[in-house]
């Protein structure tokens, strides 16, 4: 087989999203693979041309304020489309016209959502990485559960096997908010989609779970679906002195990540819940906040924007979390208990899957406050059952390399 030629399309303000494409196309790279990575801009696309891949920015940029909309869209803070049908149609004619130049053999969508009718106009296979949950074979086997975000007085009066039974049978089925994605569709002559879960249904949907957390058998997976198992980068930074020094004074070591998704009040909560608690915490703030905004910390705290996760992970006795597939991956990798609340739907079955592993709790999104924080570590803290757990995922974490499995799945798909 000559070497083929696959587009990477990223959506480089995330830096989970990011980071997982870039592990997969290296590895797609060492089985001798032509890369090029498009985005419609991002904060974090400097990590593509570091990992020295080629990078096309493509018209329309997607602006810091879309994005924020973006996010609270998907964590129900705002209602709404996430674009105009002029929007869509013109970041599809700008991929079609990148992919005519390129002629790769096929297309992975990560979060780009118009990948989907780039590759189809492009008469090219589509591969989208994915979380377990949140697919259409999730939902049918009834793992679902209803989403914290979406809670209220009138929801709390509801029976919960009620609510997780209409979310599993409601979600597949779910077609608002397509209208503007196939008017746009139709003018590239593509079939529309029936359900909003059609949008990120690829030719092969490769899984960054692991059944034995996500509670899904491989047997039960439809043809198209593949577990390839965790995705995460090691970032080529070293652990900073500070950190190292904060985690050697005596006592409890806390990593507090709320990845890219979180929200300035959410990090300000944790942090002032872990200041009382008195332990050695190091706190990666990303994008949500910079340093420099928190106040005076105390010689047993430490805040900073970017951390290599896994390192940081493996020095920690607890880590606080926001539920996204890189702050859970990276804890299961280092062994560390959890301590978690999810901010949208799949942040809580991330932490669900861990609670029922046995090697964390989530802590529901209207009870997120200091004092149930503090009451949350001190409870994980005080149990060595949580690390015991913890360590048996990392044992069943570390036997798989998810990127190169991934690669694997793309070579045989395309060949």
């Amino acid at each position: 087989m000559t070497s083929p030629r696959i587009a990477f399309f990223a959506y480089a303000h995330n830096l989970a999203e990011v980071t997982r494409a870039i592990e997969v196309a290296k590895a797609c790279r060492a089985q001798r693979a032509e890369i090029r990575f498009f985005t419609h801009g991002g904060t974090h696309e400097h990590l593509i041309t570091e990992a020295d891949f080629h990078l096309s920015t493509l018209q329309p940029l997607i602006t810091p304020e879309k994005h924020k909309f973006l996010i609270d869209l998907d964590q129900g803070r705002a209602l709404g489309q996430p674009f105009s049908v002029s929007e869509w149609v013109a970041q599809v004619d700008a991929e079609l016209g990148a992919l005519q130049k390129f002629e790769p053999d096929a297309a992975y969508g990560g979060m780009n959502l118009p990948s989907t009718i780039t590759a189809k106009a492009a008469h090219i296979p589509l591969i989208y990485l994915l979380p377990a949950p949140g697919t259409p074979p999730y939902f049918s086997h009834n793992l679902a559960k209803f989403p914290d975000q979406y809670e209220n007085a009138f929801t709390r009066l509801i029976p919960q096997a009620w609510k997780d039974k209409a979310v599993n049978w409601i979600m597949p089925r779910l077609s608002v908010g397509t209208g503007r994605f196939n008017k746009a569709a139709k003018k590239f002559n593509i079939p529309p989609v029936k359900t909003l879960l059609d949008i990120v249904d690829g030719d092969l949907n490769l899984l960054t779970d692991i059944p034995e957390l996500s509670g899904l058998p491989a047997e039960a997976l439809p043809d198209n679906y593949r577990y390839v198992g965790h995705i995460f980068a090691h970032l080529p930074m070293p652990v900073p002195e500070e950190v190292k020094r904060i985690f050697s004074r005596d006592g409890l070591n806390i990593f507090c990540a709320m990845g890219s998704s979180g929200t300035p009040e959410q990090l300000r909560s944790a942090i002032a819940a872990l200041r009382e608690l008195g332990h050695n915490t190091v706190i990666a703030t990303t994008t949500i906040l910079d340093p420099a905004e928190l106040e005076s910390l105390p010689e047993n705290i430490y805040a900073t924007r970017y951390l290599p996760a896994p390192e940081v992970n493996e020095m920690a006795d607890i880590a606080l979390i926001h539920g996204g597939q890189g702050t859970v991956q990276t804890a299961c990798w280092a062994g560390t208990p959890v301590v978690g609340v999810g901010f949208q739907f799949e942040q809580d079955a991330n932490l669900d899957t861990l609670a029922q592993a046995g090697m964390g709790v989530r802590i529901p999104l209207k009870e997120y406050a200091k004092e149930r924080i503090q009451a949350e570590v001190t409870r994980v803290a005080g149990n060595p059952s949580y690390t015991e757990n913890a360590k048996r995922i990392q044992s069943i974490v570390r036997k798989m390399n998810g990127a190169e499995n991934a690669a694997d799945e793309i070579f045989k798909f395309i060949a």
